[in-house]
């Protein structure tokens, strides 16, 4: 019985990615850069709800995503993965009990 294991595959992949020599520097220019789109498109988002305009929530939440997949790798990757990864393995084992 095959399962699916694209979290196995990811820590693989970053545990290779993280023990590169200077990539230490570039994680934390990412996640300082994630952390000000978070920032900014949450004071946006309030900046434009005090003026009285429709403060556009599609573009916070999609902002928010983008910050946090730079901010933080290690958390937000892998929790979406393990996520897809049960969902892949539920629908997997149903289709299997029906056959």
């Amino acid at each position: 019985m095959q399962t699916s294991n694209l979290l196995g595959a990811w820590e693989r992949f970053w545990g290779v990615l993280s023990g590169a020599n200077g990539v230490g520097t570039l994680f934390t220019i990412l996640a300082v850069v994630g952390v000000l789109l978070i920032v900014g498109s949450g004071i946006k988002f309030l900046w434009d709800k005090r003026r009285g305009g429709g403060a556009n929530s599609k573009a916070l939440i999609w902002t928010i995503i983008a910050g946090a997949v730079l901010a933080g790798p290690n958390l937000f990757i892998p929790l979406i993965l393990r996520l897809v990864d049960i969902v892949v393995n539920v629908l997997a084992n149903i289709i299997r009990g029906l056959s």
